[in-house]
């Protein structure tokens, strides 16, 4: 029994063994002309992408750049506005004390030359009839001047009246006596003493009239005394007395008037820096929707109609 081992193949013969050169030689000049080209072309077009990649490399890193720049420039913007949004904060809240500085002296020395008129023009005393109390009003000094005045201006014109009347039956006497006593007639002295009363009346008449038109004046100053006076009381018990800042924009100062549900206020406009007027309505918690609602149509075309007129 023979051994096992591999298998020896022979290769080396001449006829299985394939031959390059007649290989090669079977591609035509034109066909590898043709490969050129293409390999040419494709060459080219290898270059043109790469050319255009670079391209759009260095615009996308462009625009990277201005991203960049454009978000430091927003975040400083943004940094600048946040800024300047605080300074206006604090604009507007040295703007509201100032004003209410102002307001609070304005009230004061309103205040100062009220109580000083209430001692010139008068002012409002409590009155008791039984258990119930009742406003009365008092004139000040100088009205109870001009009062006095005008009383004793009446009582010289009443004694003035009486002395001509004395005179007149003391003339009708002098008369008499000169018809019976032809020569002894005081009618001229008589005469000169009435021209004396005449003037005298004359002269009281124009002091009459003097003091009563100095008295309509200070009848007029005495009315818009009593309306500041009932302005203060309004004031004293408003809620809005304080010089709050209303809807973060209008400072209310004093109290212009009040009527049914509303009050009517001088405010500052701290977004316009001007002097306004605001009203404020107040309704009532007992009055039904359908109330309040016609109530709040009727407010709303009365602040149009404001605003039209402005």
């Amino acid at each position: 029994m023979s051994p096992t081992g591999p298998a020896i193949i022979n290769t080396s013969s001449s006829s299985s063994r394939p031959s390059l050169s007649s290989s090669s030689s079977s591609i035509e000049p034109s066909r590898i002309q043709e490969l050129t080209e293409a390999l040419n072309q494709r060459t080219a077009q290898v270059q043109q992408l790469e050319k255009m990649l670079k391209e759009k490399e260095m615009e996308l890193s462009r625009r990277v750049a201005e991203f960049d720049a454009s978000a430091l420039s927003a975040t400083k913007q943004s940094a600048t506005h946040t800024e300047l949004l605080n300074q206006i904060g604090r604009m507007k809240s040295t703007i509201v004390s100032l004003v209410r500085t102002v307001a609070k002296h304005d009230r004061k020395l309103h205040y100062s030359r009220t109580l000083r008129n209430n001692i010139r023009l008068g002012t409002v005393s409590v009155s008791w009839k039984g258990n119930i109390p009742e406003n009365v009003w008092v004139d000040g000094e100088d009205l109870q001047l001009l009062t006095e005045k005008m009383k004793d201006i009446e009582t010289e014109k009443a004694a003035i009246e009486a002395e001509r009347k004395a005179l007149g039956n003391a003339k009708k006497s002098a008369i008499a006596a000169a018809k019976l006593a032809p020569g002894a007639s005081s009618s001229d002295l008589l005469n000169q003493q009435e021209e004396v009363y005449r003037l005298r009346l004359a002269i009281l008449k124009k002091d009459e009239m003097e003091v009563a038109s100095q008295r309509e004046k200070l009848r007029v100053e005495q009315s818009l005394h009593a309306k500041q006076l009932h302005l203060m009381r309004d004031e004293s018990v408003s809620k809005f007395r304080d010089f709050p800042l209303l809807h973060g924009r209008y400072v209310l100062t004093n109290l212009l008037g009040r009527g049914g549900f509303s009050e009517v206020y001088k405010a500052f406009d701290i977004e316009t820096l001007q002097e306004v007027a605001c009203k404020i309505h107040q309704l009532n918690e007992s009055w039904s929707p359908q109330r309040i609602e016609n109530y709040r149509k009727h407010s709303l075309r009365e602040c149009r109609i404001h605003s039209a007129l402005n």
